[in-house]
């Protein structure tokens, strides 16, 4: 290494999240009982927010940048429910000026549908990626972003939507469709 990059690395900006193996977990319950997971202890989360009738989300947020981590419930699904159509409209639409391709995939046993983001805002650079899957009874789905040079949140994402735990729905709903 010369002089110069010697130099360089010293003032190169240092990512500022933890690397996996130094992150400490804790468990997280759903208030309304349908999944676990661990996040990162010093994480804040909102309280579960209600985005429609039988859905609702909850949202993780780092406290040293600008990622977050969103999982989103479904428990209230068409009695004739096509998940395929259902998964690429959901991620196709654009959003934000976005616009993705869903990709067919498997989250565990359960049919999926995901894609990865990359974009600018504000002159800051991001990534992400978005996972739809389909329970048979509930649509969950994962979001997360993170800015592009805080590379050791992918794994630290990539642990928490392992550690997803789905529990059994307590009664399914199907809507019935209107006359």
């Amino acid at each position: 290494m010369s002089i110069k990059d010697s130099i360089m690395n010293i003032f190169r900006k240092k990512p500022r999240e933890p690397s996996l193996e130094e992150v400490k977990f804790k468990r997280y319950e759903d208030y309304y009982g349908h999944f676990s997971i661990f996040h990162p202890k010093k994480w804040k989360y909102d309280p579960s927010v209600v985005i429609d009738e039988g859905a609702y989300a909850v949202v993780f947020h780092s406290n040293k940048s600008e990622a977050l981590f969103r999982i989103g419930v479904e428990t209230i699904l068409p009695l004739k429910f096509d998940f395929a159509k259902y998964a690429k409209e959901e991620i196709e639409k654009p959003s934000s000026g976005m616009v993705s391709k869903a990709c067919r995939a498997k989250f565990r046993k359960y049919p999926c549908y995901k894609t990865d983001y990359k974009y600018e805002s504000e002159g800051k650079r991001y990534r992400g990626e978005k996972l739809i899957f389909y329970t048979g009874d509930r649509v969950f789905s994962i979001f997360y972003t993170y800015p592009a040079e805080e590379k050791n949140l992918r794994k630290i994402f990539k642990y928490m939507a392992e550690s997803l735990q789905i529990n059994p729905a307590k009664t399914k709903i199907f809507k019935s469709p209107l006359p």
